[in-house]
């Protein structure tokens, strides 16, 4: 729509205007396209060199001009778009009858290459997404036993702790929770990539604490609090078959890891991408034709 009202602004064809005759109105034409040409280039004295011993060739019937002195602004617009459109029309049957064939097996070629250029697109990513985690789990450091309760008590936890393992741990009169604040506000301790399995929290407090990709298998607590944290309740996923004893969660939305991959937000960020790149499929797939 764009380039065909730009089209109406633009000066008539000296070629056509002398295959139609019109010599004089060429050479006016081509006047004032050389002046534009070289007054661009800072060359005002340069000449118009032109031959017009050649014969006039016959217009093209199927060709319609615009006449800019005449007709108005939606006539010309109107007359580039049925121009183009006539255009398209007489391409599209000299395709189907002349190569139709051809454009058969190219179009079908073009639909299998965008099909796997968009598989790759979407699976790549989530490949190298697989690998890097397979390699960071081979690096989780394990902590306990199945033989023998690991005792931890009156402890607080300060720091951030990744990618670590407890297996069997009794936690007793534990706080999880940072020292320093940040813009006035407390900072959030992380636990990331922390597996609690099989361990006891008796008398325990997580305060601010946001704990992306970690997991409480099989664990028991008992006069647990759970405040400011990215936990959703008894009910959250991060907790597989635990039980509850006089514990309190709080449904914090304030506390949530911005990098917490694991649940809804991997699949969310891949269905989008999935309907961004499919979105240029019908287009892709039809340029052959």
């Amino acid at each position: 729509m764009c380039a065909a009202t730009a089209l109406t602004f633009l000066y008539e064809s000296p070629r056509w205007q002398l295959r139609s005759g019109l010599t004089k109105q060429s050479l006016i034409t081509l006047q004032k396209i050389h002046e534009i040409n070289y007054s661009v280039r800072g060359d005002t004295k340069h000449q118009l060199e032109a031959d017009l011993s050649a014969e006039p060739q016959p217009v093209d019937p199927g060709l319609t001009e615009i006449n800019r002195a005449t007709d108005s602004f939606m006539s010309r617009v109107s007359l580039r778009l049925m121009t183009t459109l006539d255009e398209i029309l007489t391409g599209t049957k000299l395709i189907f009858d002349k190569y139709r064939t051809e454009t058969l097996y190219l179009g079908i070629v073009w639909m299998c290459i965008s099909f796997a250029g968009f598989g790759i697109q979407i699976s790549v990513p989530n490949q190298i997404r697989q690998l890097r985690y397979a390699e960071y789990n081979n690096q989780t450091i394990e902590k306990g036993n199945t033989m023998s309760v690991t005792p931890i008590m009156n402890e607080k936890v300060n720091y951030t702790l990744e990618n670590m393992r407890f297996l069997n741990y009794k936690f007793g009169d534990v706080l999880f929770q940072a020292n320093d604040n940040v813009d006035g506000e407390p900072r959030a301790l992380r636990l990331r990539h922390i597996t609690f399995k099989d361990c006891n929290f008796t008398n325990t407090d997580f305060v601010d604490v946001q704990t992306p990709n970690t997991k409480f298998e099989n664990c028991r607590f008992k006069n647990v609090k759970f405040i400011r944290t990215d936990l959703r309740g008894e009910k959250d996923a991060k907790f597989k078959g635990c039980t509850f004893v006089k514990t309190q969660i709080d449904d914090s939305q304030k506390c949530a890891p911005p990098d917490d991959v694991g649940g809804d937000a991997a699949f969310w960020e891949y269905l989008v991408a999935l309907l961004g790149s499919m979105s240029s499929l019908p287009g892709q797939g039809s340029a052959p034709f």
